[in-house]
């Protein structure tokens, strides 16, 4: 099948956000786990050249990168309405929580748990944290509406709120709470 959608993913890995979407669309798909070890193996560089997970195909095509591979997903099946309509504000702030999750706030976390003890990099860290809550427009991040963001947002909130960052931010708490039971995160080996 041409049109095949693969996942290559390695559990407790930022794969697990892309996995969860796409249980979500229901989306016909193939999981690949790629341990460790097969990161840097030539054939699965071939499929990855960084060497990474999570790598999505889509047939001939590879998506890099967990955000890009989500906004993708969602828009792959549009009925379910886990995108705001293009060309809408709403889309606009989609687009710019993906962003801030992806880009601004995971390599300010990832530079904290490097760098535990340093003052600076925490306070960078809360700061984004900061301000990724304060966007959060309701019981969603867009507000009544439940979109692929929330499933980006809450695994990295989820995560946060487990390593005690989230302290003093309790709209973000609350957040993680009531979508708990709807985005459990699964600790599976498959």
């Amino acid at each position: 099948m041409t049109n095949l959608l693969t996942l290559y993913h390695n559990p407790g890995s930022r794969s697990e956000r892309v996995r969860k979407l796409l249980e979500i669309t229901e989306l016909h798909h193939e999981l690949v786990r790629v341990s460790p070890e097969d990161l840097k193996s030539s054939r699965y560089l071939e499929i990855n050249p960084l060497g990474v997970v999570p790598t999505l195909t889509h047939g001939s095509h590879t998506i890099l990168e967990s955000a890009a591979q989500m906004m993708y997903l969602a828009d792959l099946v549009p009925e379910k309405g886990l995108a705001p309509p293009i060309g809408t504000p709403d889309r606009g702030c989609y687009y710019s929580l993906f962003c801030l999750s992806a880009s601004t706030l995971e390599p300010r976390v990832a530079a904290g748990l490097r760098n535990p003890k340093d003052p600076v990099l925490r306070a960078d860290m809360l700061e984004a944290l900061g301000v990724l809550v304060e966007r959060i427009e309701g019981p969603y991040c867009l507000g009544s509406e439940f979109t692929a963001v929330d499933v980006l947002v809450h695994w990295q909130l989820s995560f946060c709120a487990r390593e005690g960052h989230l302290q003093g931010l309790p709209k973000g708490l609350s957040y993680v709470e009531a979508l708990a039971s709807r985005l459990e995160w699964a600790s599976s080996s498959s």
